[in-house]
């Protein structure tokens, strides 16, 4: 059994408050495995939404709800912090739209709604 999103419409992250802004992003989607663990597949996941120097809390609207069973989020810039590293902390991630769930063989039954 997997759970996919049937409408994703916005997606809000919080990155570490310490870190200085300067932070490029992009929200990725797909429906396939092709973005789950390989670097290669990135060109064929979707861009729905990106931001470019940012830090704190980011929200982002898509242009318009996506079915998706996978939500990468792609660091593409990094600020430097005081010691010249690049890092950036991330947590709090919220995907906001209407579930679905399917037993894997195109059958979709009814919605359940996020906590």
């Amino acid at each position: 059994m997997a759970w996919s999103c049937d409408a994703l419409g916005a997606v809000s992250a919080s990155m570490d408050p310490a870190s200085a802004r300067g932070a490029d992003l992009r929200v990725l989607t797909a429906r396939a495995a092709a973005l789950a663990g390989r670097a290669a597949a990135l060109a064929g996941g979707r861009v729905q939404a990106s931001v470019s120097d940012t830090g704190g809390t980011v929200h982002l609207k898509l242009g318009r709800p996506q079915r998706a069973r996978y939500l990468l989020i792609w660091f593409t810039l990094l600020p430097p912090d005081s010691a010249g590293t690049s890092q950036e902390s991330i947590y709090d991630v919220r995907a906001v739209g209407r579930p679905w769930h399917h037993s894997g063989q195109g059958d979709r039954q009814a919605a359940r709604p996020y906590a």
